[in-house]
């Protein structure tokens, strides 16, 4: 399991925290930290990473990794 670090754009209150944190649950992750703008979260794999960016794409959200710690 990593710790992956995403950039999201689109987020602008408290109401897409709680969308991106459900996004995130839903994609099979765990949110570690979510704010305005960024996100922590672990993830077991790369597929898992994968369906995370599109689970938030979807929602309306641009997101995109922007650093891993951890194996994948």
């Amino acid at each position: 399991m990593s710790t992956v670090q995403l950039a999201i754009e689109g987020m602008s209150c408290g109401g897409c925290v709680k969308r991106v944190t459900e996004g995130v649950i839903k994609a099979g992750a765990v949110p570690e930290e979510v704010k305005i703008g960024e996100a922590r979260v672990r993830s077991t794999d790369d597929e898992t990473t994968r369906k995370i960016l599109f689970t938030l794409e979807t929602m309306g959200f641009d997101a995109r990794v922007v650093g891993t710690e951890g194996a994948s």
